[in-house]
C-alpha cells in the first residue's frame, strides 16, 4: 500500500514538472459565466390604461474546455457550451390585481472551436494573459414559453396561450475575449476572462390561445430571429498536464 501511495505522488510530481503552457501539452479548463440572477419592475401608463408587472430572471452558463498546446503561447480546442434561462413574469392592473402571468424556460447546448494565444506573463510567472477567439453553433435542447390571463376582480383565469416551437435553426456564435490565468502551482491556475459575444437566432413559431372553456385557435407560422452583441465573462479552473507519450519518455 505504502509502494503504491509513493508510485501515485511521484506519478503527480512528474506531471506538474512537464505542466504548464507547454509544448505538446494539454489543457482541461472548466468555467461557469454570465451569471445573472433579478428582479424588475415595469410601469405603463396612459389616458385610459395604466399596468405594472413583476419579473424574475435566472440565468447561467457552463464552458468546459479542452485542448493542445502547440508552443508556449499558443493554445487551440474545443468547448462545449451549455446555458439555462428562466424567466417568470406577473401583471398587474391600476387596482393591483394580478390579470396576467408568463413563464419562459430555455436551455441550449453547442461546441466552440477556440484558439488562445498568451501574450504576456508576470516576472514570476505566476500571472499570464491572453487573447482568445472562439465560434460554433448552439441548439435548443428545450424551449418552453407559456401565458396565463387572469380577469382582475374573480381572479379566475380568462384564457391561456402559449408559444409552439416548429423548427429551431442552429445558433450561432462568435466570441473574442481577453483573459488572465493565476498560477496555483506547475499544473493548477485560476481562469478569468471578459470579451464581447455576437449571437443569432432563428425559429419557426405558431401561437396558441385558448379561452376559458373555449376552443384552441393557433396563428399561422411565423419565423423569429433574434440578434444580440454583449459583454460576457467567464470564471474557473485551468488544470494543464502533459500528453501520454511525453509520461513515458
Amino acid at each position: 500500500m505504502r509502494q503504491l501511495l509513493l508510485l501515485v505522488v511521484s506519478s503527480l510530481m512528474i506531471a506538474i514538472s512537464n505542466a504548464q503552457v507547454k509544448k505538446g501539452n494539454f489543457i482541461a479548463e472548466g468555467n461557469i459565466g454570465s451569471i445573472s440572477m433579478g428582479k424588475n419592475d415595469t410601469k405603463y401608463l396612459s389616458e385610459s390604461f395604466s399596468n405594472t408587472s413583476e419579473g424574475k430572471d435566472f440565468a447561467i452558463s457552463f464552458y468546459p474546455k479542452i485542448g493542445y498546446c502547440f508552443s508556449k503561447k499558443l493554445i487551440a480546442g474545443a468547448a462545449l457550451d451549455f446555458s439555462f434561462n428562466n424567466n417568470r413574469y406577473t401583471g398587474f392592473d391600476d387596482d393591483e390585481r394580478k390579470v396576467s402571468s408568463s413563464k419562459y424556460k430555455n436551455s441550449n447546448l453547442g461546441i466552440s472551436p477556440f484558439i488562445r494565444y498568451y501574450f504576456a506573463e508576470s516576472k514570476n510567472r505566476l500571472t499570464a494573459y491572453y487573447a482568445q477567439l472562439s465560434g460554433g453553433l448552439n441548439i435548443d435542447l428545450s424551449n418552453s414559453n407559456e401565458y396565463t390571463y387572469y380577469d382582475g376582480p374573480t381572479g379566475n383565469i380568462t384564457s391561456t396561450a402559449r408559444y409552439n416551437y416548429i423548427k429551431n435553426y442552429p445558433s450561432v456564435i462568435a466570441n473574442a475575449g481577453i483573459g488572465i490565468n493565476r498560477f496555483l502551482s506547475e499544473s493548477i491556475a485560476l481562469n478569468g476572462m471578459i470579451g464581447y459575444q455576437y449571437y443569432r437566432n432563428r425559429e419557426k413559431t405558431t401561437y396558441d390561445s385558448t379561452p376559458a372553456g373555449g376552443t384552441t385557435t393557433s396563428s399561422p407560422e411565423s419565423t423569429y430571429t433574434y440578434t444580440s452583441k454583449s459583454i460576457i465573462w467567464s470564471i474557473g479552473i485551468s488544470a494543464f498536464f502533459p500528453s501520454c507519450s511525453k509520461k513515458k519518455k
